[in-house]
C-alpha cells in the first residue's frame, strides 16, 4: 500500500514537472527583442494586450504603440491614426466589443482597434488635484459593461458612456502635500456584484455595486483569512485563472495561496525560494492558460507555476527564466507564444525552428591566411564532402553529426599549383569521383586513399582540366565536361566506358566555351555555356545550337547557370539577364524579370534543380526560390540566417535522400528542406488596414468603399499578422484583373491619377514557405455630378423639355404668326371688300344721276368714291407697311408714327413735337408687337385730331434698362375718365395692349389735356 501511493506521489510530481515545463521548451536565445530601434516609443515595456484582429498593443512608459509582427505603429506620432497625450500605460485590459481599456496616469481610456476612436473616463475636476484624483492603479470591467477603477485617491465605478455612477473619496484635495496618496491597488472580483479592493486605508475592503456600498472587511470576516497579507496591503499578487479559481502570492510569505471560489477550499503550496530573496514590490503575476501562471522575480527574470485543479496544489518549477532581462509584464498569446516586457525593450517568442541552418566550418586543419571557398559539396552516408579551393584542402571531410572537420586532402594542378575540387559524385560503392582543376581523381571513402581516375581507353579523359562531373541520367549514363574547353564526355558506370565529344570527332560538339549540363524530362542533354546546345539522346547526335535568348541581354552568349525541371522546361541565367524559360516543345524563350518577378535582383549566381515546382536560387547573398507554376518568387536574406558571404558555387545541391538542399557561401553552407511543412495562418490575418486619400481615411476598410469625385489619388495599406515568419512574404497587386505586379515587401500601393468609376484592387501574399492569401477590395470613385446618371437624366429631360419648349414655342409664333396674317388678309378683305362695295354703290348711283342730268350730285358720288379709294390705299399702305419685314425696326417705327403725326396735325393746326433722343439702340420688334404698338398710337394721334382741340401733340420715347416707353399727348381739353371708360374704343386699345404684352396707362384731366404711356419689356 505504502509503495503504491510512492507511485502516485511521483506520478503526480513527474506530471506536474511536465506541465511545468510545457511554457519552458526554449532557451533565452529562442526570443527576439524588439526596442526603440524597431519603433517602440519607449525600451520600458509595462503591459501587453492582442485584439481580436491578432494585433499586439504594446503599453511603455512613454506611450501606446500597435504590432503586427513587422512594424510598430506609434501612437505617439502626429502622423498615425491618433496621438494618445497619456504615458505610463501600466495596464491593458479587454474591454466587451473588442475594445481595449489602458490603465495611465491621465485616467482610464478605452480604445477602440476598428476605427482608433477615444473614449476618457475623467472624475472631474479642475484644480491640481486632478493628477491624484486621475492617477489609475487598476481597474475592471463589470458585468452590464460599467467600468470599476481605482486611484490614488479612492473608488469610482463609471457607466459604459463614462459617466459616474458610483464615488468614494479616501482623499481630499486638502490632503495634498500633507498625506501620502496611494489609495488603490487591486481590484479582485468575488462575485458579480461584490469586487474585493485592496487598499492603503482598510487594506481590504469589499464594493457591492447593486447597494453602491463600500465595505471595510473585518478582523473576523473569513475574506480576511484567505485574501489578508502578511505584512503590508500592496505585498499581495492576486490572480484569477478562471471565473473560480483564484490564486494569491504574498511577497513577504514562501507560499502560495489556491483560492476556489465553488467549494471555498484554500490550499497553500510552499514556493522553491525564499519570497524575501527573489521577489519585491515590483514582482507581478501573470496568466498563461488556465492551470499555468508566472511569478517575476525580484530584479529579473520569472518563474513557472502551475496548477493541480483536482488537488489544489500549486508547484513552482524553480528554474528562473529570462535572468538576463527586468520583466514588467508576461503575456501569452492564442499561439501559446510567450511574450514579455521588459525594461530593455518587448521580448518575443520564436514558436517555430529556424527553416534555413547556416554552419561554418572551420578547422586547425585549413593552413594558410584564408579560409576555403566551398564550390561543390557531396553527402556520402554520415559525411559530407566540400570540394574548394585552397592551399591545404581543396576536399573537406565533414562529420554531419558534429559537424567538425575530421579531414582534408589536397590536389594540385598540371604545373604544381594548389589546385581546386569542383565537383564531386559518386559512380561506384564507396568511391567518390573528384573533377579537379587537374583531371578526374577518385577518393575511397573507407581507405581514405585517393588517385587520378585513369584513361585506359586512350582517348585523353584523364588530361582534361576543369572538370565538371554530373550524376548519371535516366539512361544511366553520367555526363561531364572541362569547363571553356569545348569538350564533354558521358561515363557509363556499368561498362566503365568513357565517349568523349569535341570539335574534331563525329559528331562534333558545336562550340568551345562549354560549362554546364543539364538533363530534361525527355531524355536528353544540354550543354550550356558561350551557347546552348542538346545532345539528342534518340538520334545520337547534336541537333540543336541556340545563340540568342530573350528579356534585355538576349545576345549576351553566356549561360552561367542551367538546369531542368520535369514538365519539359530549361531554366538558366545568361549574365544580367534575370531568369529565363526554355520551353523545349514550343522552341520559345520566357524572361522573367529579378526585379518584376521578386528575385531581388537581375544577377544569378547558382540554380538547383527543381523540386516540387521551385526552383531554388541565389542571387549576391540573397537566398530564394521561384515557384515555376505560380511565377512568383520568396527571397531569404541575413535575417533568416543566410550568411553575408556570397554564393562560391553555380549549383545548389540537392540530397535526394535525405530531402535537403545545400548552399555553398564560402566556407558556410546552408541547408534547409526541400519539401516545407509550416503552420498555416488563418486568412482573416491578411488584412486591409487602410485606404487614405486627402483629408479622409478608412480604416480597416469592407470590401467596397466609395470615394469622392475629386479623389485623384489614394493609398491602400495592409498587412499580414504572422509573428513567426513577418518579413517573409512577397506582395503583388493587380487592378482590374490585369496582370500581377511585384511590390516586394513593400505593404502600400500609391494610386495616382485615378479615373471615376469602379476600380477592384487584388493583393496577395506569398510566404517564403508557398502559402498563399488573396483579397479583394472594390473602389468606387464617384463620377462628378455633371458625369452622374442623374444628372445626364435630369440633363436629357431639360434638354428634351427645353425642345419641346422651343417646338411650341415656335408652334405658337406660327399660330400667333398665321392668326395675324388671317386678321391682316381678314381686315384686308373687309377694307377692300368695303371700299369695293362703297364705290360699287355709288358707281351706280353716278350713273343714274348722270341718266336724270343730275351732275351736280354725279360729282359728289365721285367724290365719295375718290375718297374711299384714297382711304383704301393709305390702309393698304399701312398693312403692307406693317407685314414687311424691312420695317421690324422700332426706329422705322417711330418715324413712321412721326411721318402720320405730322401729317394728321398739319390738317388740323395743330403743332407736333417729336423727341427720340434716349433711344440709340437697335431694337427689333415682332410683328403682331410692331403691329398693335402702331395701331395704338394711330389711334391716340387720331383721337387727338379730332376730340382735342388741342395746340400741341407730343410724340416721346424713353428706352432704359431694356424697357420702351412711348408717350404721346396733347394739350386740349381733355375729358372726364369716368365718362368714357366704356367708350372711344378704348376697349379695343386695351385688347391690343393685353395681346402683346404691352402696358397701358390713359390719363386725361379736363382743361389741361391727356396723354397715353405705352410700355413694353423688351426682355420678352
Amino acid at each position: 500500500m505504502l509503495i503504491f501511493f510512492r507511485i502516485i506521489i511521483i506520478s503526480i510530481f513527474f506530471n506536474t514537472l511536465f506541465q511545468c515545463r510545457l511554457y519552458a521548451q526554449h532557451p533565452e536565445s529562442s526570443f527576439e527583442l524588439y526596442s526603440s530601434k524597431n519603433g517602440l516609443p519607449d525600451n520600458n515595456v509595462e503591459s501587453i494586450i492582442r485584439d481580436n484582429k491578432g494585433f499586439m498593443w504594446i503599453g511603455t512608459e512613454s506611450g501606446l504603440s500597435r504590432f503586427d509582427g513587422i512594424q510598430f505603429l506609434d501612437f505617439t506620432r502626429k502622423e498615425n491614426p491618433f496621438t494618445l497625450s497619456a504615458t505610463n500605460i501600466s495596464k491593458i485590459i479587454p474591454i466587451s466589443n473588442g475594445k481595449i481599456g489602458m490603465v495611465t496616469r491621465a485616467g482610464f481610456i478605452v480604445l477602440d482597434p476598428n476605427n482608433f476612436k477615444l473614449q476618457h473616463y475623467l472624475i472631474p475636476d479642475t484644480t491640481s488635484f486632478s493628477q491624484y484624483l486621475n492617477s489609475i492603479r487598476d481597474a475592471f470591467q463589470m458585468p452590464g459593461g460599467n467600468i470599476l477603477i481605482t486611484t490614488n485617491t479612492g473608488l469610482y465605478e463609471f457607466l459604459p458612456e463614462s459617466k459616474l455612477n458610483f464615488r468614494y473619496d479616501a482623499y481630499t484635495a486638502a490632503d495634498v502635500n500633507s498625506k501620502r496618496m496611494l489609495y488603490g491597488y487591486t481590484i479582485v472580483p468575488i462575485s458579480e456584484v461584490e469586487y474585493l479592493v485592496y487598499n492603503e486605508k482598510t487594506w481590504m475592503s469589499i464594493y457591492n455595486s447593486q447597494k453602491k456600498t463600500l465595505a471595510t472587511i473585518g478582523s473576523g470576516d473569513r475574506l480576511q483569512k484567505i485574501f489578508r497579507p502578511a505584512k503590508r496591503w500592496f505585498d499581495v499578487r492576486l490572480l484569477q485563472l478562471t471565473k473560480d479559481d483564484i490564486v494569491l502570492a504574498d511577497i513577504k510569505n514562501d507560499t502560495i495561496k489556491y483560492y476556489n471560489k465553488v467549494s471555498g477550499s484554500i490550499t497553500k503550496s510552499c514556493l522553491p525560494f525564499k519570497a524575501a530573496e527573489e521577489l519585491n514590490w515590483s514582482t507581478g503575476i501573470f496568466k498563461l492558460d488556465d492551470t499555468h501562471f508566472v511569478l517575476t522575480g525580484r530584479e529579473t527574470g520569472y518563474y513557472i507555476l502551475t496548477l493541480n485543479n483536482k488537488t489544489g496544489t500549486i508547484t513552482c518549477d524553480p528554474q528562473k527564466y529570462l535572468s538576463k532581462y527586468t520583466c514588467n509584464v508576461v503575456f501569452v498569446d492564442a499561439e501559446k507564444r510567450i511574450w514579455v516586457g521588459t525594461r530593455v525593450g518587448l521580448l518575443r517568442q520564436k514558436n517555430k525552428q529556424p527553416f534555413l541552418v547556416n554552419y561554418s566550418i572551420t578547422s586547425p586543419l585549413f593552413a594558410g591566411r584564408l579560409l576555403p571557398a566551398f564550390h561543390c559539396v557531396y553527402r556520402y552516408k554520415d559525411k559530407l564532402y566540400f570540394g574548394s579551393k585552397h592551399d591545404s584542402c581543396a576536399l573537406v571531410v565533414v562529420d554531419t553529426t558534429t559537424m567538425q572537420v575530421i579531414q582534408t586532402q589536397k590536389y594540385l594542378r598540371g604545373d604544381g599549383e594548389y589546385g581546386s575540387v569542383f565537383s564531386i559524385q559518386s559512380y561506384h560503392e564507396d568511391s567518390l569521383w573528384m573533377g579537379t582543376s587537374n583531371g578526374i581523381w577518385w577518393y575511397d571513402v573507407v581507405s581514405k586513399k585517393t588517385g587520378r581516375v585513369k584513361d585506359t581507353q586512350a582517348i585523353g579523359v584523364e588530361n582534361w582540366d576543369n572538370v565538371m562531373l554530373y550524376p548519371p541520367d535516366k539512361h544511366g549514363r553520367a555526363w561531364f565536361l572541362a569547363s571553356m574547353a569545348g569538350k564533354v564526355a558521358n561515363y557509363d558506370p556499368s561498362t566503365r566506358r568513357f565517349k568523349n565529344y569535341d570539335q574534331h570527332t563525329i559528331p562534333a560538339f558545336p562550340f568551345k566555351r562549354v560549362k554546364n549540363i543539364a538533363y530534361d524530362a525527355y531524355g536528353d542533354t544540354w550543354f550550356g555555356g558561350h551557347a546552348l546546345t542538346r545532345w539528342n539522346n534518340r538520334l545520337q547526335n547534336f541537333d540543336t545550337l541556340i545563340t540568342s535568348y530573350a528579356g534585355p541581354l538576349k545576345y549576351k552568349d553566356d549561360i552561367v547557370a542551367l538546369t531542368a525541371d520535369k514538365s519539359g522546361s530549361l531554366w538558366l541565367h545568361n549574365a544580367n539577364n534575370s531568369l529565363l524559360e526554355y520551353k523545349i516543345k514550343e522552341k520559345r524563350f520566357e524572361h522573367y524579370d529579378g526585379i518584376k518577378y521578386g528575385l531581388s535582383s537581375v544577377v544569378i549566381q547558382s540554380l538547383a534543380n527543381e523540386v516540387n515546382n521551385e526552383l531554388w536560387y541565389t542571387t549576391g547573398t540573397k537566398l530564394g526560390y521561384f515557384n515555376i507554376a505560380t511565377k512568383t518568387a520568396i527571397t531569404f536574406s541575413q535575417q533568416d540566417g543566410i550568411p553575408e558571404e556570397r554564393s562560391s558555387g553555380r549549383t545548389i545541391y540537392f540530397d535526394a535522400g535525405i530531402n535537403k538542399f545545400y548552399s555553398l557561401h564560402d566556407n558556410h553552407f546552408v541547408k534547409f528542406d526541400a519539401k516545407i511543412r509550416p503552420g498555416k495562418i488563418p486568412d482573416s490575418l491578411f488584412l486591409f488596414t487602410q485606404v487614405a486619400t486627402t483629408g479622409k481615411t478608412i480604416y480597416f476598410p469592407e470590401k467596397q468603399i466609395t470615394l469622392p469625385a475629386s479623389t485623384q489619388n489614394f493609398k491602400i495599406s495592409y498587412t499580414i499578422i504572422d509573428y513567426d515568419n513577418s518579413e517573409g512574404y512577397n506582395f503583388y497587386y493587380q487592378v482590374n484583373g490585369g496582370g500581377w505586379v511585384s511590390l516586394g515587401s513593400e505593404r502600400t500601393i500609391d494610386f495616382y491619377g485615378v479615373n471615376p468609376g469602379k476600380m477592384p484592387v487584388t493583393v496577395k501574399a506569398v510566404s517564403r514557405f508557398g502559402q498563399v492569401f488573396q483579397k479583394m477590395i472594390l473602389i468606387k470613385i464617384q463620377y462628378p455630378f455633371w458625369l452622374r446618371w442623374w444628372f445626364i437624366a435630369l440633363t436629357a429631360l431639360t434638354l428634351a423639355g427645353l425642345i419641346y419648349f422651343l417646338y411650341r414655342y415656335r408652334i405658337k409664333q406660327l399660330k400667333q404668326l398665321y392668326q395675324l396674317r388671317s386678321k391682316i388678309s381678314q381686315d384686308l378683305h373687309d377694307e377692300i371688300g368695303a371700299t369695293l362695295s362703297g364705290i360699287s354703290m355709288y358707281s351706280h348711283v353716278a350713273k343714274d344721276q348722270m341718266k336724270k342730268d343730275k351732275y351736280n350730285e354725279v360729282g359728289q358720288s365721285l367724290d365719295v368714291m375718290q375718297k374711299s379709294a384714297s382711304e383704301m390705299v393709305l390702309k393698304l399702305n399701312d398693312i403692307i407697311w406693317l407685314v414687311d419685314p424691312q420695317h421690324d425696326a422700332l426706329e422705322k417705327l417711330l418715324l413712321k408714327l412721326e411721318e402720320y403725326a405730322m401729317d394728321m396735325t398739319g390738317a388740323a393746326n395743330i403743332k407736333t413735337l417729336s423727341d427720340f433722343s434716349s433711344f440709340k439702340e437697335y431694337v427689333k420688334l415682332s410683328m403682331d408687337v410692331r403691329r398693335n404698338v402702331f395701331l395704338i398710337c394711330k389711334e391716340a394721334i387720331n383721337n387727338a385730331v379730332k376730340y382735342s382741340r388741342a395746340a400741341h401733340l407730343n410724340l416721346n420715347v424713353s428706352y432704359q434698362y431694356k424697357k420702351l416707353c412711348i408717350v404721346i399727348s396733347d394739350d386740349g381739353k381733355g375729358f372726364d375718365m369716368d365718362e368714357v371708360k366704356t367708350g372711344n374704343g378704348l376697349y379695343n386699345i386695351g385688347k391690343r395692349a393685353e395681346d402683346s404684352g404691352l402696358t397701358l396707362e390713359l390719363k386725361s384731366t379736363p382743361g389741361i389735356g391727356t396723354s397715353l404711356k405705352l410700355c413694353y419689356n423688351l426682355t420678352h
